[in-house]
């Protein structure tokens, strides 16, 4: 069962049944892994004007030159915009999501052709499309919180970056919302 707000979802992984009655729940913490097979899963319900490419997207190349090795959690493409769209999840608050996040988006910009070479899961014609027009990536940073810092410079980057907070409840329920301002 999904109930959807404006950039909000709540996805019902419990098996209740019609007329059962929701019990009181509670937030519980849940590992980076379990948060990341929630949101792959239920991709096209959480964002479903993205296509997910892949999970644990490994870079090749040395990344370490941007401050970074390693694998975007989540790679995506938006066939609105015509762009790469990078994932950083984080299970709890983290100052340096950003920067990571950053790091990525700088290696994807300087290795964007070689990138979109190998990604199989793209058509001819929106590699075509992602190359000629070369818009910088968007970054989406998922976590169970964050501090007005990070909310705060998130909206002074030139980066298109959105922030969602998520909760897991005890009857399974889960919650991802949108942070529209940064008065928190």
């Amino acid at each position: 069962m999904m109930r959807r707000r404006a950039s909000q979802a709540i996805l019902d992984f419990s098996e209740n049944y019609e007329g059962e009655e929701l019990s009181c729940s509670f937030v519980l913490d849940i590992s980076e892994k379990k948060l990341q097979a929630i949101i792959v899963e239920n991709f096209e319900h959480f964002f479903p004007n993205l296509k997910l490419i892949k999970s644990e997207y490994s870079l090749k190349g040395n990344v370490r030159l941007f401050g970074m090795s390693g694998r975007i959690d989540i790679l995506a493409y938006n066939p609105i915009e015509h762009n790469l769209v990078i994932f950083e999840l984080k299970k709890e608050h983290s100052k340096n999501i950003i920067i990571q996040a950053i790091d990525y988006s700088d290696f994807v910009e300087e290795n964007l052709e070689l990138i979109i070479s190998r990604i199989d899961e793209l058509t001819f014609k929106e590699k075509k499309t992602i190359l000629q027009l070369n818009n910088p990536p968007r970054i989406i940073l998922i976590a169970n919180s964050f501090y007005h810092p990070t909310i705060r410079r998130a909206k002074k980057l030139s980066n298109e970056i959105s922030l969602f907070e998520y909760k897991y409840f005890s009857n399974e329920l889960f919650q991802i919302q949108e942070i529209r301002d940064n008065t928190k």
